[in-house]
């Protein structure tokens, strides 16, 4: 086709092409818009579906049996940019789980607790955030590492996580008279003494 001088003319190109945008002008869009589905005729152009979709009910899920559903989100925050970024170490992601107040005082549980979350033998420790918007009986965890329709949300308890496999690190040796880096170079204030 011809070529593309300038805006208007793509727009001209676009509105020809589209069948909810036939005869469409940039004066009638203006600064605010158009609902295409509102212009006359714009809702004819849209294709008929073939077929009305199915209206099953879905299977029920597992019972709760006071466990609660597992919803999963991933942080802004999450990403590999950030966890490179020196200056975004403040934001480096820690697991949180995001519980309704409801459910924290059925479990006890207080925003900024230290719990785990678990199901099917996986667990993860994260730190509750109470939210007013989570529906009862629901626990959305950031990241993906705990699967499973119903979770499992306690108190961690107050010993320290052990590394598993982890080799020993073996303690720093005492210094030795001469081994400290500012004894071995000198500074500017021992150049100055030294000079005549």
């Amino acid at each position: 086709g011809p070529r593309i001088l300038a805006g208007p003319m793509a727009s001209q190109r676009l509105y020809a092409g589209v069948p909810f945008y036939a005869g469409i002008t940039l004066d009638e869009i203006g600064g605010r818009g158009v609902r295409w589905w509102e212009r006359e005729g714009g809702a004819a152009a849209w294709p008929a579906p073939a077929a009305a979709p199915a209206t099953s009910t879905p299977a029920a899920g597992p019972e709760a049996n006071g466990r609660l559903r597992l919803g999963t989100f991933r942080s802004i925050w999450s990403g590999p940019e950030v966890r490179v970024s020196p200056a975004l170490k403040f934001v480096h992601p820690r697991a949180r789980v995001e519980l309704s107040p409801d459910d924290a005082r059925r479990l006890e549980l207080f925003d900024g607790d230290k719990v785990v979350v678990g199901a099917g033998g996986a667990t993860v420790e994260a730190t509750v955030a109470l939210r007013a918007a989570i529906p009862a009986g629901s626990a959305f965890l950031e990241g993906n590492l705990v699967e499973g329709p119903l979770v499992d949300v306690r108190k961690a308890t107050a010993a320290q996580p052990v590394a598993v496999g982890a080799p020993e690190v073996p303690a720093a040796p005492a210094e030795e008279p001469g081994t400290r880096m500012d004894e071995q170079f000198p500074t500017p204030r021992d150049v100055r003494e030294e000079s005549p």
